[in-house]
């Protein structure tokens, strides 16, 4: 998720409420990666709890992301990091049936059975929610 914020009405504090709008983006998407990971270990599908305990929350250029299966790596490239599948499943942690639960597999007659944007549909509207409300409180600080 992108944010842009127009700082123009605020010219005598642009780079304190810049800095203020950038580091509680940062603070909310770490707290939404994390609650959006609780969840998607709360609704996997628990045959082995492989999907479970898959699941990491990494952080990224630009906040954090969430990876389900096989073990996440980082990659710099210039100034900005990335997430790639590495291709091989955790130690103790054999979830190559993540995606097939997700999505299903009609030619193995595996049904999908979604938990990941599930998960992730609930978790993106309580982070609007607290963006939008946390943007107009340093808003109304700064404007006064």
């Amino acid at each position: 998720m992108r944010v842009t914020v127009d700082a123009r009405p605020f010219k005598h504090a642009t780079r304190q409420y810049t800095r203020e709008v950038e580091a509680m983006i940062q603070r909310e998407s770490q707290v939404s990666a994390e609650a959006l990971a609780a969840k998607i270990r709360a609704v996997a599908p628990k045959d082995k709890g492989g999907i479970e305990r898959s699941v990491d929350v990494v952080a990224v250029t630009g906040g954090f992301a969430v990876y389900v299966g096989g073990e996440a790596t980082t990659r710099k490239v210039g100034t900005r990091t990335y997430v790639m599948k590495s291709g091989r499943p955790r130690k103790g942690k054999p979830v190559d049936y993540a995606k097939i639960q997700e999505y299903g597999a009609p030619q193995m007659n595996i049904p999908a059975q979604p938990y990941i944007n599930p998960a992730r549909s609930k978790v993106r509207k309580a982070y609007n929610r607290r963006i939008r409300s946390r943007l107009t409180k340093i808003a109304k600080a700064h404007s006064g």
